[in-house]
């Protein structure tokens, strides 16, 4: 054979190579990749939840500006409490941006949110391993709590002390002077003068 031809089938040959690895990375690349399990943050009143197959957003009333005043008691070590200020929406886990921390490698970073709803505070879980329960009902969706119910996740478990609309300035009632007057039904918004 001659020299020339036996380069020219290289040549051929290494193209055609080529051109398959090409087509195969290709192919690779554009194949659709199933769907993972992925969290996602969504602000603005909404929630994620998980299923097995995809991640899907789902929107949750808004609050109305309501401010509820939360405190919760950790059941692993007693002294330990938080008293949350809960407008919108707060996450727990082991995250360093997570409103409520705890330090135990059974929670996940992102474990689980708590949302203001117009019927109260809710439970929602994250999507992570590690399930978070609230009174043992697992909280895929959201579930409103109240005081004395009990938040499991991971090796973690909380107790709800109490929830209540926050309030950040009592009422308290005004001193008057002798020229005031206590306004009369019709007049509830202010004070008179006379």
């Amino acid at each position: 054979m001659d020299l020339g031809l036996i380069v020219a089938l290289g040549c051929i040959v290494l193209a055609v190579v080529l051109i398959v690895v090409a087509v195969v990375i290709l192919v690779v690349s554009l194949r659709k990749k199933p769907e993972k399990n992925v969290q996602k943050t969504v602000k603005s009143g909404g929630y994620v939840a998980s299923n097995d197959e995809r991640t899907e957003v789902v929107r949750q009333p808004a609050s109305n500006g309501i401010t509820y005043e939360l405190r919760l008691i950790s059941l692993n070590s007693l002294n330990k409490t938080w008293t949350l200020n809960v407008s919108g929406e707060i996450l727990a886990g082991r995250s360093e941006y997570a409103s409520l921390r705890f330090e135990d490698k059974s929670v996940s970073r992102e474990q689980f949110r708590i949302i203001s709803t117009a019927s109260g505070l809710a439970v929602v879980h994250c999507g992570s391993t590690n399930k978070t329960m609230v009174n043992d009902q697992f909280a895929e969706k959201p579930v409103l709590i109240n005081g004395g119910d009990v938040i499991k996740f991971g090796r973690e478990a909380v107790r709800v002390d109490y929830v209540q609309p926050y309030n950040p300035q009592p009422y308290q009632q005004p001193v008057y002077d002798s020229g005031w007057q206590q306004p009369t039904i019709t007049e509830t918004q202010h004070w008179v003068r006379h």
